[in-house]
């Protein structure tokens, strides 16, 4: 039993230590090449658009609520979902 544990145990080291290293670098080399850098070209737009529309003084943006309305209907929600998760 000791043998099977040990066998186990350095294949899960090998899998996710060092294949899993080196298939996330990897990917990640591939797809900033194959993308022409797009996580640098695109780095503004993508901060305009997660921040462009941001409101302190509730005013509403395109989709018709503010920022201060979407964030409490999405933290009103969550109640609701653990209370689900537990049962």
């Amino acid at each position: 039993m000791e043998l099977i544990t040990n066998i186990v145990n350095s294949v899960n080291t090998f899998l996710w230590d060092y294949a899993l290293l080196i298939l996330l670098l990897g990917s990640g080399i591939f797809f900033t090449f194959m993308l022409r850098f797009i996580q640098i070209r695109k780095f503004g737009a993508g901060m305009k658009a997660l921040f462009g529309n941001f409101s302190l003084h509730g005013e509403s943006g395109e989709n018709g609520l503010s920022s201060f309305q979407a964030l409490t209907t999405a933290i009103a929600g969550l109640p609701v979902l653990q209370k689900k998760s537990c049962l």
